[in-house]
């Protein structure tokens, strides 16, 4: 790989992506949110760009005008067109991809002080091709990870070659580019807050060996067994959290005993005013976009703020347990899911191991831990979901789309510098990457066959998370579009044994019946409102008037027997008293309560 020019590695990164992502360029509409954002911008004709930016609307949920914009243009050029939809995202993961490989050509010159490596290549293959970015890529709403990353990626291509040059504009460049990442997606802001610490990084000098690697490792596993008793025994986060602090100070003391004590005192106060500083101006930033945006915030936000300050041992184990869980999956994507609700609680020791990680590597100004950080930041603004208060869902493998980026980084990086130290191991690390590619590639195309169906990825998501109904109703609603009625009755009754929920099991039962109706069979579908209203104990008032319709279409139609007729009539005089009676009970007026 070392004697492939430049433009070929580029053109294979091309195919490659291109390749893998075939099937997602004539993938469905997914019927979970895309149908409705494509639906309400074909209906909307009076939309603006300053409705996009600054919609000053009350209830302000999600800021991100970019995604909107993109739908606006889509309309324009293609009306919205899944096809072509669909093109644009896996153009956009590819666009990501070449900025993965020129930052880290960038990077290989700064912290290796080389040129000429394959590593810039393996970095972009192994981010193009990883399984977790399926969801981003395959799922339309999912673009607002692509976009953001576009722009935050682009940001920190300026701002390496700033650290080289020194120059202003590209210094301004980082930040513009920072800044509008955020008008796609608010975790953006994160990355505002470890943009400063990159921009300051000097050009390294020296490659050297840390000789304490040992001494390290032994104090590490000393004080995590501490901080893993502490949660296992006695469920207290808090003191978790007092022997991670405790750990610092004593990696901070041993940092003080190798170093000169002024200097090291002198980088602590930097590198913690620069954090302080930017995380304050993050947080104003958002604060002040949100105000012009929006007349005020969705109740969830305000919700979850309760919820996480009512209990904070229990946050403090919930967020543990989701940096666990994204970074697990980061290492071992499988089994992927579109709908992720819980998890494991063993992550939160999987979250601890991690946590302390960041502690012995902190104060470090290598170029491998500055990236390693900045992905770990940009996990933070998506932690108080896993509350389930505020995403439809509680944790996502589109959330570390872009710190994967930053973490295959880093990790080449540091595997530059080991094979620098073991230069015999380099074949071996070759063929490991390629190993690791190509089983990605397949992980990465057999799932972007599941998303290109409705039906096959509803069953998939169904299959892992059986005990939700909604998935249920939504994997229904997929089968009647592709025309497989009897399969979703089957659904339909397994269902409403599996998972009863009275208002489950009317939206299933209207959706079949109007499809087994527009197919003619109307006793199937008389049969299924009888079954779904005897399951609703004959207190819905939707199915009630729906029967009572069908009902009367049948008994319009001429070549019915007698007897029929005598029974659909009976129904329709019983169905009609009940939802009379129903009717009764809920009005004041009619009751006699309103008196």
């Amino acid at each position: 790989m070392k004697k492939l020019s430049i433009p070929f590695q580029i053109m294979l990164l091309i195919v490659a992506v291109l390749a893998v992502y075939f099937p997602t360029m004539f993938a469905d509409i997914c019927l979970i949110d895309d149908y409705d954002a494509i639906s309400y911008f074909l209906t909307q004709d009076s939309m603006s760009f300053k409705r996009v930016f600054f919609p000053q609307s009350a209830g302000g949920g999600y800021y991100r005008p970019l995604i909107s914009f993109s739908y606006l243009l889509d309309k324009d050029f293609w009306f919205l067109h899944e096809r072509q939809m669909h093109f644009e995202s896996v153009v956009a993961h590819l666009v990501n991809a070449l900025l993965v490989f020129c930052i880290c050509r960038e990077a290989v010159i700064l912290h290796l002080r080389r040129r000429g490596t394959w590593l810039p290549f393996a970095a972009a293959l192994m981010f193009s091709l990883h399984p977790i970015m399926t969801e981003s890529v395959n799922w339309i709403s999912g673009r607002t990870d692509i976009m953001m990353g576009t722009f935050v990626l682009a940001s920190v291509l300026c701002l390496l070659r700033f650290i080289q040059s020194r120059s202003k504009t590209l210094l301004m460049m980082a930040i513009i580019s920072g800044l509008i990442a955020c008008l796609a997606k608010e975790a953006a802001f994160a990355y505002l807050v470890g943009l400063p610490r990159l921009a300051m990084h000097k050009r390294e000098t020296v490659l050297t060996e840390d000789k304490n690697v040992l001494n390290k490792v032994h104090l590490y596993f000393a004080y995590f067994i501490g901080a893993f008793l502490a949660a296992l025994f006695f469920n207290s986060y808090w003191l978790v959290l007092g022997i991670t602090l405790f750990y610092m100070i004593h990696l901070l003391y041993k940092e003080c005993e190798l170093n000169h004590i002024k200097a090291s005192v002198s980088k602590i106060v930097t590198w913690s005013s620069i954090s302080i500083s930017a995380l304050t101006g993050a947080v104003a930033l958002f604060v002040i976009v949100r105000r012009l945006a929006f007349t005020s915030s969705v109740s969830k936000i305000g919700q979850t703020v309760t919820l996480m300050m009512a209990d904070l041992n229990y946050t403090i184990s919930l967020f543990l347990g989701a940096v666990g869980f994204y970074v697990k999956k980061f290492f071992l994507p499988l089994p992927l899911n579109f709908f992720i609700l819980e998890i494991d609680p063993l992550y939160d020791f999987v979250g601890i191991a991690v946590l302390m990680i960041v502690c012995n590597l902190i104060i470090s100004k290598k170029l491998t831990v500055i990236l390693f950080l900045s992905g770990l930041l940009l996990l933070l603004p998506v932690l108080p979901f896993a509350f389930g208060t505020i995403a439809w869902t509680a944790y996502a493998e589109r959330y570390i789309y872009l710190p994967s980026a930053f973490w295959i980084l880093a990790l080449c990086l540091w595997g530059g510098v080991w094979l620098e130290q073991n230069p015999a191991q380099k074949h071996l690390v070759t063929t490991l990457v390629l190993i690791i590619c190509l089983s990605a590639a397949c992980v990465t195309f057999w799932r972007n066959v599941v998303w290109q169906s409705n039906v096959t990825l509803m069953r998939d998501t169904v299959a892992q998370t059986p005990r939700i109904r909604k998935l249920r109703n939504i994997y229904i609603k997929a089968l009647l579009d592709k025309g497989a009625t009897d399969e979703a009755l089957k659904q339909y009754y397994l269902a409403a044994v599996e998972v009863p929920s009275p208002v489950g099991d009317e939206q299933a039962a209207l959706m079949i019946s109007a499809k087994l109706v527009s197919e003619c069979r109307n006793y199937e579908a008389l049969q299924l409102y009888q079954d779904a209203l005897k399951r609703a104990q004959f207190k819905s008032e939707l199915l009630l008037t729906a029967s009572i319709r069908h009902v009367r279409v049948m008994l319009a139609v001429d070549n019915i027997s007698e007897q029929e007729r005598e029974k659909l009539s009976g129904l329709l005089n019983k169905y009609s008293v009940i939802l009379e009676g129903t009717k009764q009970k809920k009005s004041p007026l009619r009751s006699g309560k309103g008196k």
